[in-house]
């Protein structure tokens, strides 16, 4: 019984070093950048903490960089004029870590209307995008940053996730939720209808009209000289004008 139970702990024991082996060349892989083809889009999807890095040109193009044990399953489909930003966890085998490290994907467009960001995800660019009618929809601790001119802007953030805008728009409709947070005061609009619940928070600047509701411990923060303004408050939200 004592051999056999030694044959046992010997097993286990080579099964775990070979397992610490093959995550420690996980942990050790190089970083890799692959250019990507893809159809033309007018919209994008990014998730799974991936930090997409986008600017606005005279084509599309997608660089993917991260490392070699992962790289093969970072997905940039596009479709439908979508382009799908995310990791394929179904490829990485049984024996490899879950552990994926730093990816950052590149992305150039010529037209953007739609920017859905969830699950940890990053969406960033320090360039000013001049686009038309614009929606961004942000979820689950993901993270927004970007400077934009367009004609309407519409901003959905639940579940935690951080939206900084700046810039300038002739209409803005934004609505935080589940301690979600949406801060606009560096944008810039001339009628707003706004909307914090449940923990969120959303702060623009207003000069003309502005409309604005808070509930459940949400709250709405106002910049500008709105010379119209509608509020309702109810259950703990605040709304606050300066």
């Amino acid at each position: 019984m004592k051999k056999i139970n030694s044959i046992l702990i010997d097993v286990a024991l080579v099964f775990v070093n070979f397992c610490s082996c093959v995550y420690a060349t996980n942990d050790n892989d190089r970083l890799l950048e692959q250019d990507r083809q893809v159809t033309p889009f007018h919209a994008i999807a990014v998730s799974s903490g991936i930090e997409l890095l986008m600017t606005q040109g005279n084509e599309h193009s997608v660089v993917v960089v991260a490392k070699e044990s992962v790289i093969d399953r970072i997905k940039t489909d596009s479709k439908n004029g979508k382009l799908v930003i995310g990791v394929d966890n179904r490829r990485r085998g049984l024996f490899r870590s879950s552990r994926t490290g730093p990816i950052k994907v590149y992305v150039s467009f010529t037209r953007l209307d739609e920017l859905t960001v969830s699950s940890g995800a990053q969406a960033k660019s320090d360039d000013l995008f001049e686009l038309h009618d614009f929606q961004i929809k942000a979820s689950s601790g993901a993270f927004c940053r970007l400077n934009i001119n367009c004609k309407s802007l519409r901003v959905d953030a639940s579940s935690g996730a951080n939206v900084n805008i700046q810039g300038n728009s002739e209409i803005v409709r934004g609505s935080a939720s589940s301690g979600a947070n949406i801060s606009g005061t560096s944008m810039e609009s001339q009628e707003a209808d706004l909307s914090a619940s449940s923990g969120g928070n959303v702060s623009f600047t207003v000069t003309e009209k502005v409309v604005a509701k808070a509930s459940s411990g949400g709250r709405v923060a106002l910049k500008g000289n709105a010379t119209s303004t509608s509020f309702s408050s109810s259950s703990g939200g605040v709304i606050n004008q300066e």
